[in-house]
């Protein structure tokens, strides 16, 4: 596995994110990946990963990786069964 850096952080995160429903940055390309949706414990678990990831990466307090990662989930999040 490549070391997450600056650089590859964006990527690595829509990757774990499709991921949980078993498809891949290239199926997102060729489908309708809005349309794909994961549970709310799922949700909660990626959030807490990816907010981990970013404080680790870009070395910002927790307030601004929620910034970054409420920004990253509304452009690219899947929809949350409910």
């Amino acid at each position: 596995m490549t070391k997450i850096n600056r650089e590859n952080c964006y990527i690595h995160l829509l990757e774990k994110m499709f991921n949980l429903v078993d498809k891949t940055i290239q199926d997102a390309l060729l489908g309708k990946w809005r349309e794909w949706k994961i549970t709310e414990d799922q949700y909660l678990n990626f959030k807490k990963y990816a907010l981990f990831v970013i404080q680790k990466v870009f070395k910002i307090p927790k307030k601004k990786a929620e910034v970054q990662f409420d920004w990253f989930w509304e452009n690219h999040g899947l929809l949350i069964k409910i």
